[in-house]
């Protein structure tokens, strides 16, 4: 294996992970809305374990970006040459590209959060509407930038 298809690879797998944290995440943050919004007299039962695994999740998808950022400093460190790939004029338009549905995307959280209040009027509580708008701007943007940057079947 050369050292630019490890250097791309490390990259993929780093993204991959972070997209599948951020889902995870996201899930979770949404399952925690809709439980709140059928039970609205209830507490809910579990909110312990589920501080836990956010916290964890989020620790991963820390962990994951760090170790994808000094792998690939190594990587770069140990030949030059491969910094020209994190320059391309391609990837940079991916991450461009990949930019704008996670922008509209935290836009539309904010809008639909505020819209239970509008039509009912009384108090909707949206719980952990900026970690859920965080989680959903990071799964956008990785799932973006892993389609706009896929390799095509002929090449």
């Amino acid at each position: 294996m050369s050292a630019l298809e490890r250097f791309e690879r490390i990259g993929l797998f780093g993204l991959i992970g972070i997209f599948l944290c951020s889902t995870l995440l996201f899930g979770l943050f949404l399952f925690r809305i809709l439980y709140s919004w059928n039970h609205v007299h209830f507490i809910f039962p579990r909110e312990k374990a589920f501080q836990v695994i956010v916290v964890v999740l989020f620790l991963s998808i820390v962990f994951l970006a760090m170790w994808r950022h000094l792998r690939l400093k190594t990587l770069t460190e140990k030949n030059p040459s491969l910094r020209s790939v994190l320059k391309d004029e391609h990837t940079r338009t991916n991450w461009l590209k990949a930019f704008r549905p996670a922008f509209f995307l935290l836009l539309t959280i904010q809008l639909a959060s505020k819209i239970p209040t509008m039509i009912w009027h009384w108090p909707w509580d949206v719980p952990y509407q900026s970690l859920l708008s965080l989680s959903a701007a990071v799964m956008t943007l990785t799932g973006a930038f892993l389609f706009y940057n896929r390799r095509s079947a002929h090449e």
